[in-house]
């Protein structure tokens, strides 16, 4: 563990200020020194407050028991400690390396699928931890110890991120080996860039969807035309996903309008954009709150013939997240200019989600999960949601109120489900009925 980690995870230990940072340079004078500024939620600090008083009322036993646990919890943030570090290092790299720096926006991106697969490591060995210590800790409320492990967490990771920014504006980053983080960022994003085919992962789930479609359940329409469009866990059926969009379109469900609006669009389907029809659609959508489909609207850029995939894979290449997004689309569906490809939709989609497309990011963590790799979907779902897409919302809060991928948390639940709702998204605001009677 690196000296800046070890001083971090020290302090946070022994709640003390900050000490200076400045390891190759002069301290600075007093007026100039800096400080470390820690703000944290209300509610956190009141679940320390309980917590801090009932240990005053247990055993010298009981306390050191709680305290070899928060000992080896602060040090399972050791992992968010270097997702933060890389991010300072990449940025030291691209102001300092030219090797590096020629190809920064491609490590930014590298540096946030790492970052995401780190933070992923540190939610699972913190549950893994919590688990052991509920099965040996008996005699404090779970809840409790919860709470403070939260509020433990939050000042930790917000003192080291600010320790962190202190050590690059003072220099501090100068030994790093950036030759050595580029293999590190490309050796993370090459493993990460490897998946299990959705149609072997989802069985279930697709018999699911097609039961409810044959009831006339807009939703479940909506998912199995675009299934069909895209040939994606069933048979490519053009024409046919396109009417079972029509269908629950026609039926006055907006986000079926809106799906149409860019299935008309674009060339997704195989077949020339209609403009005028993706138009019709999306004003429908819009005149029924859909935020998205006004967005569209109001971006004439939106509605223009799509670009070619040579254009998006050099725009893609050069970072543009929006381009890679797009293409890993493409490639999804074998659409656009290029054929179907599963790896190169990952690389893609990926490389948009590591620069900070929300899009992206709801994109793979549904996808994750239906390769059952849940912890790192939910991450990149949380990212998504926080970021405000819609589905993402929908997805997490019902996952919270299921409590099968999660532990059961209605109070989560209703925040997600609240805010999909807000936005206008009519499966939220249906579930956001059956949980307000709970």
């Amino acid at each position: 563990m690196s000296a800046l980690k070890t001083a971090a995870l020290s302090m946070i230990l022994l709640a003390c200020a900050a000490p200076s940072m400045a390891q190759d340079k002069p301290a600075p004078a007093p007026q100039e020194k800096a400080t470390i500024n820690i703000q944290l939620d209300p509610q956190l600090s009141a679940a320390e407050n309980a917590y801090a008083e009932k240990v005053k009322t247990l055993t010298d036993d009981e306390r050191a028991l709680l305290k070899e646990f928060d000992d080896k919890n602060v040090i399972a943030l050791d992992l968010d400690m270097q997702a933060m570090k890389t991010v300072f290092e990449v940025k030291h790299c691209g102001d300092k390396n030219p090797d590096f720096a020629k190809d920064l926006e491609k490590y930014k991106s590298e540096s946030g699928v790492l970052s995401n697969r780190l933070q992923t490591q540190s939610v699972v060995a913190r549950k893994n931890l919590r688990k052991e210590r509920n099965a040996q800790v008996k005699f404090i409320d779970h809840a409790l110890v919860d709470g403070h492990d939260a509020y433990m967490a939050s000042m930790a990771v917000n003192f080291f991120g600010q320790m962190s920014k202190l050590a690059y504006d003072r220099g501090t980053f100068v030994k790093t080996d950036c030759a050595a983080l580029a293999k590190r960022l490309d050796a993370a994003f090459a493993t990460a860039n490897t998946q299990t085919p959705d149609e072997k992962a989802v069985p279930g789930r697709i018999a699911d969807i097609e039961g409810a479609a044959r009831r006339g359940d807009p939703d479940a329409l909506v998912n199995l035309g675009m299934m069909k469009l895209t040939g994606k866990g069933t048979e490519k059926d053009v024409l046919g996903g396109i009417d079972l969009l029509k269908k629950s379109a026609e039926g006055g469900y907006a986000r079926a309008q809106y799906m149409l609006g860019l299935v008309y669009g674009s060339d997704i389907s195989g077949m020339p954009p209609d403009q005028a029809k993706a138009k019709e659609w999306l004003q429908k959508a819009a005149a029924q709150g859909d935020k998205k489909a006004q967005a569209m609207l109001d971006n004439p850029e939106a509605l223009k013939p799509p670009q070619t995939a040579d254009t998006l894979r050099k725009k893609a290449a050069a970072g543009d997240a929006n381009a890679a997004y797009e293409l890993g689309g493409r490639y999804s569906v074998g659409m656009g200019g290029v054929e179907k490809n599963l790896d190169e939709a990952m690389k893609w989609k990926l490389m948009a989600a590591g620069a900070g497309h929300p899009l992206a990011q709801s994109d793979l963590a549904l996808q994750l999960l239906n390769e059952k790799k849940n912890d790192e979907a939910l991450t990149w779902m949380t990212k998504a949601a926080t970021a405000g897409v819609v589905n993402s919302q929908y997805e997490l809060g019902l996952l919270y109120a299921q409590g099968e991928i999660v532990p059961k948390d209605l109070s989560n639940a209703k925040f997600w489900i609240k805010k999909a709702a807000d936005a206008g998204d009519a499966r939220a605001m249906e579930l956001m009925k059956q949980l307000d009677g709970k």
